[in-house]
């Protein structure tokens, strides 16, 4: 360790303490503080080590602090690779206004009237003119955003085709992966909701619940492989493979497998445990028909 009146410097062979002799005051000496660690010095050249760096600190105090310069516009840390290339920063972007974009990781360009964006992870997504309350966490979440506004991605790749779409809700790898425009859609487990493109007011909770849906809307799968086929519309599904092979538009499909081979047909009610295509209840929307251990239709 320095002591004082010394200051950490890049040599040939590495960083070593020397003697200040620039007079400088704070910004180019140590100076002593509680813990025995050095404070108030500003490192303009590159400092590299071969073991680990530690910082002491006082009691009810920061480890680190990074201040931004009165005009700073670069990120606040770079990551980079030996040849210089950023892997990865931190920055405040806006941060003099009341709505600043924080970026821990990485992101395409962010406009200074873009508000209230929070990005942890590797994403390119654009934070263009007019995007706000986007959070992206996660290995290329959203990223393509470019406008979109009120989306939450969490997950690898979730949301990863978004451009302009707004209050769609991501969670877990490749959830809703696929969707550009759409609204209001809410994905949670692996591949729910992930082919859907541009349709809006569908829910899926459950690995691969309404997986297949590009453009229809107002769905509702609940359960691992809920509605896994469905492509038509104003559909629930409600268990675990409930109408996994189902293509109709206004069925109601509730309990485990309930109508899971049902096909491409439309408005019929289903109420059983297994697979049977005679469920305990079954019913024919569009006939207003129902019935006990018979096949809908």
């Amino acid at each position: 360790a320095g002591t004082s009146g010394q200051v950490l410097s890049s040599t040939v062979t590495g960083t070593d303490w020397i003697t200040n002799t620039s007079g400088g005051g704070p910004d180019s000496t140590w100076a002593k503080s509680v813990g025995g660690g050095y404070a108030n010095k500003r490192i303009t050249d590159p400092v590299y080590r071969s073991s680990a760096v530690r910082i002491n600190m006082a009691a009810d105090s920061a480890a680190l602090t990074l201040k931004y310069h009165s005009a700073q516009t670069a990120p606040i840390f770079d990551i980079e690779r030996n040849n210089g290339t950023t892997v990865a920063y931190a920055h405040v972007y806006n941060e003099t206004g009341s709505n600043p974009t924080l970026v821990f990781g990485k992101a395409g360009t962010v406009s200074a009237s873009s508000s209230n964006n929070t990005v942890f992870g590797l994403t390119a997504g654009l934070f263009a003119a007019g995007a706000g309350d986007n959070t992206l966490v996660g290995a290329r979440a959203g990223n393509s955003l470019n406008g979109g506004y009120e989306n939450t991605f969490v997950g690898s790749r979730a949301g990863q085709s978004i451009t302009s779409g707004g209050q769609n809700a991501g969670f877990g790898y490749s959830a809703l992966q696929n969707i550009q425009n759409g609204g209001q859609n809410m994905g949670i487990g692996r591949r729910a909701l992930s082919s859907l493109t541009s349709a809006s007011r569908n829910t899926a909770v459950g690995s691969d619940a309404l997986r297949l849906i590009t453009t229809t809307a107002d769905n509702v799968g609940i359960g691992t492989q809920a509605g896994d086929s469905c492509i038509g519309k104003n559909n629930v599904y409600v268990g675990s493979a409930a109408g996994r092979r189902s293509k109709g538009d206004g069925n109601i499909l509730l309990g485990y497998s309930a109508g899971e081979n049902q096909g491409n047909v439309s408005n019929q009610l289903y109420i059983e445990n297994t697979n049977s295509t005679t469920p305990l209840i079954g019913g024919d929307f569009s006939a207003n028909r129902a019935g006990i251990n018979t096949a809908p239709g």
